[in-house]
This record gives C-alpha cells, structure tokens and sequence, in this order.
C-alpha cells in the first residue's frame, strides 16, 4: 500500500507539472533594469533593424550616396559668384623705356616710369553656366546606380541580421525547452529519491538503492547548472545580435511548438534561383557601375561647351579718400565668353585608364559566375542538412518516448520491488541522451531551415 500511495504521489506531481510546462511560454532575461516589452521572432528582428550598428551605418551610407547625386547634379546649374577686392600698391611697378622711345622718353638716357594707381578696388557678380558636357550626364547617372547600389547593400546587412537573430533566438528557445525538461527530471527523480529514502526507513530497499540515486540526482543537478550557463550565454547572443545592450531586460515568449516551418519547397531544387538573391544584384550592379566608369572615361574625349558672364566695378585711386567716392571714380564694366574645351592628345592616359576598367569588368563577371556556383553549393547543402535533420530529429523524437516509457517501466517495477534502483539509473541515463539528441537534431533542423532560406534567397526581412 505504501508504495502505491508513493507511486500515486509521484504521477500526480508528475502531470501537474507537465501541465505546468505546456502552459508556460513566456521565459526572462533576469537582470537588474526593468522589462519593458515581451518580444517574439517577429519582434526580435523588428528591434535588432532598428538598433543594429550594421543597419544604421548602411542608412548613413545611402544618404551619402544620396546626397553625392545632388552634388553631381549641382555642377550642371549655373554656378554664381561675387567678390570684393582692394589692393593698396605700395610700391607701384615701374616700367624701364630704353633712351630715344620717343614720345614716352626721347632723350638720351633711360626712363624708369610708374604706370598705375596705388588703389585699386574691383566689385563683381560673375555666372557660370554648364552648356554641354556628356561626362556630366554619365557621371550623374552613375551617382544614382551608386545610391541604389547602397541600398542594396542595406538589404543584404538586414538579411544578415534577420538570420543571425533567428538563429540566436532559437538557440534560446531550444535551451529553454531542454531546462523546463530537465527540471521536469530533476522533480522526478527527487520524488524516487524521497520515496526510496522512505522504503529504506522500512527496510524494504537497501542503503546502495539511496547512494545511487543521490549520485544519479547530483549529476542531473551538475547538468542543469552547466545547462544554464549555456543558455545564459545564449541570451546574451541573442542581445548582441539584437544590438541590445547586456544590462537590459529582455523577456521573450514563444515555444518550439509555435514554429511552424515547412519544408516541402526544400525538396524542389528546380525552383531555386541564384538571381533571387539579394548578393547577386550586388554584384550586377557593380559590374554595371564599372560599365557605367567605362563609358564616363570615354566620354571625356569629347568636348564640353560653357558660358561664363561676369558685371562689375574697378575703381584706381592716388589717395584712400578718393577710393571711396563711389560715383566719381568707379566704372562699370561687363564681359562675357564661351569656352569650348576640345581634348586633342593627353599622354593615352584615359586609354590606360580605360583599360583598367575593362579588367574591373571582366572581374565582375567572374564574380557574378562563381556566386552562381556557390548560391547553387550553399543551396544543396543545406537542403541536404534539412533532409538529415529532419530524419535525425524523427528517430530522436521515438527514442525519446521509448526512453520515456523505460523510465515509467523500470520505476513501476522498482517501486512493486521486482526491480532495482539500477534499471531506474540507466533509464534516467538513457533518457537525458535521448532529450539531448532530440534537442540537437531540433536546433539542427531550424537551423538548416534558416539556413536554406538564406541560400535561396527566400528570408523575409519585415521591419
């Protein structure tokens, strides 16, 4: 009777706790800042796109880029300027005329004379304005593809970031399943090692039955504690791929039951496509930036056509005071011009500089071919990961339940005293290997999940 009430005890924490265990989803970060908000998958990401380093300095770059095209456009308008300038001739330049220069110097010797007056003041307004310049349309056209080219690259640190936080995140969550279960353990075991203590007040079991399930327990303890500096450190992943700071709180909800990831396309290869990768427009614009060069070094054979206009007022003065009387001593003038640059022969130094850019090509091109073989390497491996993991997790799942039922068997038996502490032992050992291999093959499998979507390009980034 006695072991049937401890048996009976033992199921019915068993179940409460299991319960317990489904309903539980939500799981902290303890530290000393208050929580503020409760983050799944979704929000997870959500947070590391507005916080991540990565993700902030390519913001800034495509700005950069943004407002490079407006400074290239700015060339193209009429560029206006002014100024202002006094120069006071202290000494004012002298002119040597040889003798007999009539009618300057007709005598004999020579004449040193000074032409000029010691102030001189000039006012101006003066516009330049671009009229033709075909360089200036390519190079304004390739600041646009440079500014979308930035973008991209955004894109591509965001897709980074959304894989590496969704890794991370599932690490916690694997780690927290393997905790609540191993506690789920430790509670049971503690229950055998109570009601045996108690059979062994009766004299029903011996002394060793209690040794060796104190050693069993302290190992399971050992573990738990191992466990949870694991995932301790694995929050703490989780943070930095957020761009979470380590002293903030982080509480997360959500459990490995709510993932609902499909593998069926995985199988598919035919539908896969390298050009679906965001890297792959990577490298497309930049062997179109490199054309775009191409053409912007050769266009700077042909001419370019600009106006320039300029109003003012010069003013030349022997006294100070005389070089402020506006209206008396300054004069207006005006001139304007058209200035066409012809280039004739400049050393073949844009030849040579075109010829690097054809090689800058031709590397592009062999950039874009060997992504393509290995966006189709990345891609098969991973569907081969998917294809393991998934076998392993469904092997690992049945040795699970029948380690599990071993456990319920071998303690029914040694609680009716057909059987020994021993069996319970090596059931509860057999057991923690086979959650630690499911759990294994379960993180594999999301992982090789994420993974494939990287490859394939399929990895949604929703901010």
């Amino acid at each position: 009777m006695k072991k049937i009430l401890f048996a009976s005890v033992f199921y019915l924490l068993y179940f409460i706790s299991l319960k317990a265990q489904v309903d539980s989803t939500n799981f902290s970060v303890n530290d000393n800042t208050p929580n503020i908000e409760t983050y799944d998958l979704n929000g997870c990401i959500k947070y590391a796109l507005q916080n991540s380093e990565a993700v902030k300095k390519a913001k800034y770059n495509i700005l950069s880029a943004k407002a490079d095209v407006g400074e290239r456009l700015s060339v193209g308008l009429p560029q206006i300027s002014g100024g202002v300038t006094f120069t006071d001739n202290i000494d004012i330049r002298k002119t040597i005329l040889p003798p007999f220069s009539p009618p300057f110097n007709p005598g004999p010797e020579r004449a040193i004379l000074a032409f000029g007056a010691k102030y001189n003041g000039d006012a101006n307004v003066g516009i330049s304005q671009l009229i033709f310049d075909f360089s200036y349309l390519l190079g304004v056209k390739a600041a646009r593809m440079y500014a979308n080219f930035t973008e991209k690259q955004a894109s591509l640190a965001k897709v980074d970031i959304v894989a590496n936080v969704t890794k991370a995140y599932y690490g916690v969550l694997v780690n927290e399943e393997r905790l609540a279960l191993l506690d789920l353990n430790l509670m049971r075991l503690d229950t055998l090692l109570s009601n045996t203590n108690a059979l062994y007040r009766n004299g029903l079991v011996e002394k060793i039955d209690v040794m060796r399930l104190e050693v069993s327990l302290n190992n399971f303890k050992t573990e738990r504690e191992k466990l949870a500096n694991l995932q301790v450190l694995s929050k703490a992943i989780l943070k930095y791929q957020m761009g979470m700071k380590m002293n903030d709180s982080l509480t997360l909800k959500g459990t490995l039951r709510e993932v609902t990831t499909s593998f069926t396309e995985v199988n598919q290869q035919n539908n896969f496509d390298f050009k679906s990768r965001i890297e792959y427009d990577i490298l497309k614009t930049t062997k179109d930036l490199q054309e775009m060069n191409l053409k912007y070094t050769r266009s700077l054979y042909l001419p370019s056509l600009r106006a320039n206009a300029a109003l003012g007022y010069n003013t030349g003065t022997t006294t100070a005071s005389d070089y402020f009387r506006f209206r008396q001593n300054w004069v207006s003038y005006g001139v304007y011009n058209i200035n066409l640059n012809i280039p004739i022969f400049d050393g073949r130094r844009k030849k040579f500089a075109m010829d690097k850019i054809r090689i800058e090509v031709v590397k592009a091109e062999e950039d874009i071919r060997f992504f393509a073989r290995t966006a189709e390497f990345q891609a098969e491996q991973s569907r081969i990961a998917i294809v393991t993991a998934l076998k392993d997790l469904e092997i690992q799942s049945k040795n699970m339940t029948l380690a599990e039922e071993i456990i319920r068997v071998s303690k029914a038996k040694y609680e009716n005293g057909t059987g020994a502490s021993l069996e319970v032992i090596n059931a509860q050992a057999s057991f923690k290997e086979a959650e630690n291999n499911y759990y294994v093959a379960m993180y594999n499998a999301v992982i090789a999940k994420v993974d494939w979507d990287r490859a394939a390009g399929k990895l949604v980034v929703n901010e």
